[in-house]
């Protein structure tokens, strides 16, 4: 996965470039999601490429939250129908309060030492440092279906 969005992703091959193989052979269209440094922080970009005519759609953003973090770690999964769902993780929400069941049950405690990390360790109650999991789903031309949804029950 991966890409540039400065006029055409260069992500994945056409199936017709891919040697030793026809499993591709009949996929019309290919999806693609990659982040971009954007004011210091990495947000998801989703695209996709129709075959023919050959052209890959504007770039949207995938995470819908309102916070500037990073989201990283995107999956890409695509139904036969052509319904797209990317998972990724995200660090929209702040991390447990100090001496919550929250926090032990995360083990933020634990975390002593971090040479990236600027603020006060154990990062109890920090933002864009605790990691959760979310899903955006799409239709097939990449029109999101509701919001962000967190699939992580604790950070």
């Amino acid at each position: 996965m991966g890409g540039r969005f400065d006029g055409c992703p260069e992500c994945q091959p056409a199936a017709a470039d891919l040697p030793n193989t026809t499993f591709r052979d009949g996929i019309e269209n290919t999806f693609s999601v990659s982040s971009k440094l954007v004011k210091g922080h990495y947000p998801l970009y989703v695209s996709w490429r129709t075959s023919a005519p050959a052209r890959w759609s504007a770039p949207i953003q995938a995470n819908d939250n309102a916070s500037t973090v990073d989201e990283f770690q995107p999956n890409l999964t695509v139904a036969a129908d052509g319904t797209a769902s990317n998972a990724f993780d995200d660090r929209r929400l702040a991390c447990p309060a100090a001496e919550t069941t929250e926090a032990a049950n995360a083990g933020i405690g634990l975390d002593l030492v971090n040479p990236n990390y600027s603020g006060g360790l154990p990062p109890c109650s920090a933002s864009n440092y605790c990691v959760n999991a979310s899903v955006q789903h799409y239709t097939p031309t990449l029109s999101p279906i509701g919001h962000n949804i967190r699939l992580t029950q604790h950070t």
